[in-house]
């Protein structure tokens, strides 16, 4: 890599991190709008431990016209299938409902 291209991929000193578990996703007919959040425990009313209750702490709020949204959509399935080969697959039995 060059050093004209490590310039153009380096990221903005003090550019906010946000660290999110939960994403929503939402449409209208012109932009696609993605909520990021994480979820945040309760601390029980004894304030001896953590309740069963959560709330979502809003991280980012990121919007895109159809074709951004289509392309990240694309960047981030080659990011997953890469992670994928080099880690193992994902085990998403983690979002079973519960009932």
């Amino acid at each position: 890599m060059t050093e004209e291209e490590k310039k153009k991929t380096q990221l903005k000193p003090g550019l906010p991190t946000f660290r999110s578990s939960i994403s929503l996703v939402g449409v209208t007919a012109h932009d696609f709008m993605v909520l990021f959040a994480a979820a945040m425990p309760q601390i029980d009313a004894g304030g001896y431990g953590f309740s069963a209750e959560a709330t979502l702490s809003q991280q980012a709020l990121i919007t895109m016209n159809p074709i951004a949204a289509k392309l990240f959509l694309r960047d981030l399935q080659r990011t997953i299938d890469g992670y994928e080969e080099q880690f193992g697959e994902i085990d998403m039995s983690v979002l079973r409902s519960r009932t």
